[in-house]
């Protein structure tokens, strides 16, 4: 009984997860609002002040997050030209496997 529950709780955050990851930058910002609102007791004139504050944040964060990701993948590809001018055909083949396998198992732990 207590392993179906410890499942039905996991699939719950889950999904939760997914859930805020295909909301809009709008609407994130609504919901922290209406978070924000009810928990601080926010006035009507603060909300709009509140709101746009939470948009400006979580535009700045997503902007981050991509140039990040891009930065990422020029150093990811940088380091597979330079490992292309030192290692032989041969070598080249089996680190690009090794690493295809640590990307894989990074990918998994993540979900």
């Amino acid at each position: 009984m207590f392993v179906i529950i410890a499942i039905g709780l996991t699939g719950m955050v889950n999904a939760q997860t997914e859930k805020s990851d295909k909301l809009t930058t709008e609407q994130k910002a609504d919901k922290r609002t209406e978070r924000m609102k009810k928990s601080l007791k926010l006035t009507e004139a603060q909300i709009p002040k509140v709101k746009e504050a939470n948009l400006k944040m979580i535009q700045q964060k997503e902007q981050l997050k991509a140039e990040v990701k891009q930065r990422k993948q020029s150093i990811k590809e940088n380091h597979k030209n330079e490992l292309n001018t030192v290692l032989t055909p041969e070598q080249m083949k089996k680190a690009s496997g090794m690493i295809a396998k640590k990307e894989k198992r990074m990918k998994k732990r993540k979900e």
